[in-house]
């Protein structure tokens, strides 16, 4: 096997990694965003492959706490 099929082989394995698990990810003061939360529920896909994230937008700190602290009950892993 040469190294070019290896690579694309160890690059649809990581795909296949992340795209099964649930995970999301934080970001702070996006333009005019108080609080962003970007998160992929494991199965959600573009025509690529690649994994969909969905994005929940908060202007407040206590609704921004609430829906992390529910995607976190929900075995949601932070990345």
């Amino acid at each position: 096997m040469n190294r070019l099929m290896l690579a694309k082989e160890l690059v649809g394995m990581a795909k296949e990694l992340t795209a099964q698990q649930k995970q999301f990810n934080t970001q702070m003061n996006v333009g005019r965003a108080k609080y962003v939360v970007n998160h992929h529920d494991g199965e959600k896909t573009h025509p690529d492959g690649s994994p969909f994230f969905d994005i929940a937008i908060f202007s407040d700190k206590r609704s921004f706490e609430r829906f992390v602290a529910q995607l976190k009950k929900d075995g949601y892993k932070e990345s």
